[in-house]
């Protein structure tokens, strides 16, 4: 009977360890927030974030594979993301290798997209498979920059006009 529960125990713990799910809440973007998780096995992650206004956002997400001989350290398989919205953003996917100092290569996975948002809370939702035997790590930056209301600009072009009439005004007096 005790080796039944030890099995049962092992294979739970087995299912639970491969598949891991980060869900946290960035802090207000003052203009930007970051965020990072190490990983292993099957993962998905979301952040979730708020914006005040109309803003364009830019998302970045990065991850570092260390390829040595015949071993590999640190990737991500199926590494995708992409900002959850009743259209999904998609982040676009690249990678580049970069040669190590002792002979290894260096594989940057990146993750990265923008769009024009309003206001509201977004969530970026990051996925893949950690391919090494333990553990993977990534990092991330999302940056809101708002875009000024109709207002502003009129205040803003009112102001030059005010500035324009009483330079014009003095080169009369003068």
């Amino acid at each position: 009977m005790k080796l039944q529960s030890l099995a049962a125990a092992a294979l739970l713990s087995t299912v639970v360890s491969s598949s891991f799910a980060l869900n946290e809440v960035l802090p207000p973007l003052n203009p930007s927030a970051s965020f990072d998780n190490t990983v292993s096995g099957l993962f998905t992650d979301t952040f979730q974030f708020s914006l005040t206004g109309l803003s364009i956002v830019a998302v970045s997400i990065t991850n570092n594979e260390i390829n040595s001989g015949s071993s590999s350290f640190g990737g991500i398989l199926g590494f995708s993301g992409f900002i959850d919205l009743p259209v999904d953003i998609p982040l676009a996917y690249s990678t580049t290798p970069v040669p190590g100092p002792d002979g290894s290569t260096i594989h940057v996975q990146r993750l990265e997209g923008n769009g024009l948002l309003p206001l509201g809370t977004y969530t970026i939702v990051v996925k893949g498979t950690g391919i090494t035997g333990s553990t993977a790590s990534y990092g991330g930056n999302v940056v809101a920059t708002p875009v000024p209301e109709p207002e502003t600009y009129a205040m803003m072009l009112a102001g030059l006009g005010a500035i324009g009439f009483l330079v014009a005004r003095r080169r009369n007096r003068a």
